[in-house]
C-alpha cells in the first residue's frame, strides 16, 4: 500500500466487510423470507412498511405502555413511578424510544403493542418496574436493565 492507492485499499476493505463478509447471511435471510412470503408481495410495500412488519411501530403509545406494565407492589404508589410516567408522557417519541431501549435493549414496540414484548427465548415478558435487589428502602428508586430483550421471532 502506498499514498497513491490507500483510497482504493480503504474502499476494498469497506466492500469486503460490509458486503462480501455478510453476503451469505443476507442471501440466506432472503431465501428464508421468500420461503414464507412470495416475492410478488414485496413489490407493493415500501421499505418503511417492511421495517414496521419486522420491527414494530415507531410510534410509542404511552397508554398501551402503562396498561401493559407490571409494577412491583412496593412501587405501586411510588413517587418515582409517577415521575417516570410523567417524564415518558412529556418526552418526544424519539426520547420515548431511547427510554424503551435503555430498559429493553430495543427502541421499537412490537407490532402487537406492549402486550407482545418478548424475551430472547420468545416468552412474553411484560415491561416491569421493580426493585431487582430486594434491598432498597421503600423510598428508593426502581431500577432498569436489559435482561428481558424483545425478539421479533
Amino acid at each position: 500500500m502506498s499514498v497513491f492507492n490507500r483510497g482504493l485499499w480503504a474502499q476494498a476493505v469497506v466492500l469486503d466487510r460490509l458486503y462480501f463478509a455478510v453476503q451469505k447471511q443476507v442471501q440466506e435471510f432472503r431465501n428464508g423470507l421468500l420461503a414464507v412470503i412470495p416475492e410478488r408481495y414485496f413489490e407493493s410495500i415500501s421499505a418503511s412498511d417492511f421495517q414496521y412488519i419486522l420491527s414494530g411501530t415507531p410510534v410509542i403509545d404511552v397508554d398501551d405502555w402503562k396498561q401493559n406494565c407490571q409494577v412491583s407492589p412496593r412501587y405501586e404508589d411510588s413517587t418515582a413511578v409517577r415521575w417516570f410516567w410523567e417524564i415518558v408522557e412529556e418526552s418526544s417519541n424519539e426520547e420515548k424510544a431511547e427510554i424503551l431501549c435503555f430498559a429493553t435493549a430495543c427502541p421499537w414496540v412490537p407490532s402487537g403493542g406492549f402486550s407482545q414484548l418478548k424475551s430472547v427465548n420468545g416468552r412474553l415478558c411484560p415491561f416491569t418496574i421493580c426493585d431487582g435487589s430486594g434491598n432498597l428502602p421503600v423510598d428508593g428508586f426502581p431500577t432498569s436493565h436489559t435482561w428481558c430483550v424483545w425478539n421479533p421471532t
